[in-house]
């Protein structure tokens, strides 16, 4: 976008130059193949500021769009941390096994996102990372787990949550039962 603005400065006052000299030119008589090369000029240097002004405003657009989804993408970030903080005992166990299998931090929040379902463009954005560092960082996980991919991640966390819920709800059964 730096480079449309360069070139667009340079060229609307070349391109209002030329319109001026076109009127002295007809002020002067000049040939009209001279005026005509120069109307085409002229009118050539309005098109190309309006293409040039048009994908500035696109860049822009483009560039406040962007703006806004990272934004949202780190509020809700924000709000998974949160979440995750309040949720509990499910995070102790994830803590715990993010440790047995030796995480680092970084990997530690990128497993977080990743079982939370976010894509790896939004984690790298909410982690202001690049999306193969992501990637990477994401089969480190997979590896140093011993799991295919992420849902045999999240399936790996799913069943013991499960089978501590089982577990519990069979004691409580017991208990009221007897």
């Amino acid at each position: 976008m730096k480079r449309q603005l360069v070139v667009l400065s340079a060229l609307v006052p070349i391109t209002v130059l030329v319109a001026l000299d076109v009127v002295d030119d007809y002020r002067s008589g000049v040939s009209n193949e001279h005026l005509l090369i120069q109307v085409a000029l002229s009118i050539l240097g309005l098109i190309a500021i309006a293409f040039l002004t048009e994908g500035i405003v696109r860049a822009r657009m483009q560039v406040g769009s962007l703006q806004d989804r990272l934004a949202t993408t780190v509020a809700e970030a924000e709000n998974l941390r949160a979440e995750t903080q309040a949720s509990g005992k499910e995070v102790e166990i994830c803590e715990r096994q993010f440790r047995e299998w030796q995480l680092s931090p970084a990997e530690s929040e990128v497993a977080r996102l990743l079982l939370r379902g976010l894509a790896y463009q939004d984690i790298a954005i909410s982690r202001k990372s690049s999306e193969g560092t992501i990637r990477q960082q994401a089969v480190s996980i997979y590896r140093k787990a011993g799991v295919g991919g992420r849902s045999e991640l999240a399936g790996f966390f799913l069943a013991n949550w499960l089978r501590q819920k089982t577990h519990s709800f069979s004691n409580r059964h017991l208990e009221h039962s007897g």
